[in-house]
């Protein structure tokens, strides 16, 4: 009975230690894929995206202003039906099927492809199949604390030849308008392009942002990373599943 106690303690043991390691090994982002209708351009890295469980479905997440990188001269509102062919998550790196992507769900014709988007910088896909290689987040429900240790999962343009998936961690200061604050110690916001549509999730893996921009710290020393909130994010989704 003793060897059968200290067998359990020593396996619950090991799986405390190495959660953390499992979780963290997790595929949570890969990068944009886009192959246009026009002369079938297809362009392979366009920013990163993940996927989101919300209720029963799965969602397919990045920013609003990767259309600004990836457009066409013809793009010109926060729609891809008549200019993207296939949209799809690729891994960076590494040997996947990469997830076809379905119909952009907050598309609005009405809606200028300008810098403003950043204001509310999300796409929302409909995920055609089973995810092949990414781990579905979940949406934190509670207020981040100041101090918070926050992660963001992806990878950039400068390092795109090597990476599969790097973290970037800073310490949540503040919300401001529809972005969060975070300090980030030694910070290169020119380092960081290509980061855009990455997840930025708490301890505990849960969606808190998304990578979209970076902000002049408020003691006017360098940035602060600036993802944007899910404040508009779960707007969408809360009318896409009639709450």
């Amino acid at each position: 009975m003793k060897n059968n106690q200290l067998s359990l303690q020593f396996l619950l043991f090991t799986f405390l230690l190495f959660t953390p390691l499992l979780l963290s090994a997790q595929q949570l982002s890969g990068v944009n894929q886009l192959t246009f209708l026009k002369d079938k351009v297809t362009k392979t890295f366009v920013g990163n995206a993940f996927l989101l469980q919300y209720q029963d479905n799965i969602y397919a997440l990045t920013v609003k202003h990767v259309l600004l990188e990836a457009r066409i001269a013809e793009m010109q509102s926060v729609s891809v039906k008549e200019h993207v062919a296939q949209w799809q998550i690729r891994a960076n790196n590494a040997n996947y099927e990469p997830i076809v992507l379905g119909k952009l769900l907050n598309e609005d014709t009405s809606e200028k492809l300008d810098i403003a988007v950043l204001e509310k910088d999300w796409l929302v896909f409909e995920v055609l199949q089973r995810p092949t290689f990414l781990t579905p987040l979940t949406l934190r429900q509670t207020p981040i604390e100041a101090g918070e240790e926050l992660s963001a999962y992806g990878c950039t343009y400068s390092n795109q030849a090597t990476c599969q998936q790097d973290t970037y961690t800073g310490h949540f200061l503040t919300k401001e308008n529809n972005n969060l604050r975070i300090h980030m110690a030694d910070m290169e916001p020119s380092k960081l392009r290509g980061l855009s549509g990455s997840p930025v999730v708490d301890k505990n893996m849960q969606l808190v942002g998304i990578v979209s921009n970076v902000m002049k710290s408020s003691s006017g020393d360098g940035f602060d990373f600036a993802p944007a909130s899910t404040d508009y994010l779960i707007e969408v989704l809360e009318k896409l599943t009639g709450m």
